[in-house]
C-alpha cells in the first residue's frame, strides 16, 4: 500500500453547548449575537507513522472548550482509533475561532471537531448520478400547463391550405421548464413553428413521493386552419 498519500483535516461542527462565562459587557454599542461558531485558524492532523504502516483509517472526534478569546483551552477525545487520536488531540488544540458572542458579549462555548485519516488511493469523490426522467403520459401533463404560446401557422403552409400534426419529444426540468425537445413526427413546414412556441411551455412540477422529478412525455401541436 503507498502510503505517501496520506491526509487528514478537521472540520468544526455547527452544534454547539454552551458554557457559562463571567464577563463584562463592553461600552457602546454591542456587537451582533454569533449566527455559528467561525474557524479561523485550522490545524491539519499528522497522519501518524504507525497508523500508517498498519493501513489504519479512522475518523477521529475532539470535543473542544473554546474561550472569550477563541482559543482552545482544553480538548478531549470523544471517539476513535487509538492509533490516530493522538495526532487529531494536538491539532485540535491548536484551531483558533472567531470569538462567539452572545447577548452582545463574547462567551465560552463547546464544540466537536471532526479529524478524517485517510489514503489518497483509497478516497474517491463520487458525483451524484444524473436523475432519468419519468416518463408521463402527454394527457397528464397537458393538466399541469401554466404558461402555453400559441403557435403561428407558417404563412406558405396556410396559403397552400396545408393542416398537420407535429408530435414532439419532451424533457420537462424539476422547475417545470422544457429542458430538450426535438420533433419525431409531423410535416416540415410546422416544425420549426412548434418548437419556436412549445420551448416556452412551462408546467407545474411533477410531484414523486414528495420530490420534484424529470418528466419525459410527448406534446402534440395540431394545425388546423379554421383553429388558426
Amino acid at each position: 500500500m503507498a502510503q505517501a498519500g496520506a491526509a487528514a483535516n478537521g472540520v468544526a461542527a455547527p452544534a454547539l453547548n454552551s458554557l457559562d462565562a463571567a464577563v463584562t459587557a463592553p461600552s457602546g454599542a454591542k456587537p451582533p449575537d454569533s449566527k455559528g461558531l467561525e474557524i479561523i485558524k485550522q490545524e491539519h492532523a499528522a497522519y501518524p507513522i504507525a497508523a500508517r504502516e498498519k493501513g489504519i483509517q479512522g475518523q477521529v472526534l475532539v470535543r473542544v472548550a473554546v474561550d472569550e478569546n477563541g482559543d482552545v483551552v482544553d480538548a478531549e477525545v470523544v471517539s476513535g482509533d487509538p492509533m490516530l487520536t493522538g495526532s487529531a488531540l494536538d491539532a485540535a488544540k491548536k484551531f483558533k475561532f472567531k470569538p462567539y458572542i452572545r447577548n452582545g458579549v463574547p462567551v465560552k462555548v463547546d464544540t466537536r471537531l471532526t479529524f478524517n485519516f485517510s489514503f489518497y488511493e483509497n478516497t474517491e469523490d463520487i458525483k451524484p448520478k444524473e436523475q432519468k426522467a419519468v416518463t408521463v403520459a402527454q394527457g397528464v401533463m397537458v393538466g399541469m400547463l401554466v404558461h402555453r404560446v400559441q403557435p403561428v401557422y407558417p404563412a406558405e403552409a396556410r396559403n397552400a391550405g396545408i393542416s398537420g400534426t407535429v408530435v414532439l419529444q419532451a424533457v420537462i426540468g424539476k422547475d417545470g421548464k422544457i429542458e430538450s425537445l426535438h420533433a419525431i413526427s409531423g410535416p416540415k413546414v410546422f416544425i420549426p413553428s412548434a418548437l419556436g412556441a412549445v420551448q416556452q411551455w412551462t408546467y407545474r412540477p411533477y410531484m414523486m413521493n414528495g420530490e420534484a422529478v424529470k418528466v419525459d412525455t410527448q406534446i402534440t401541436v395540431n394545425y388546423l386552419l379554421k383553429s388558426f
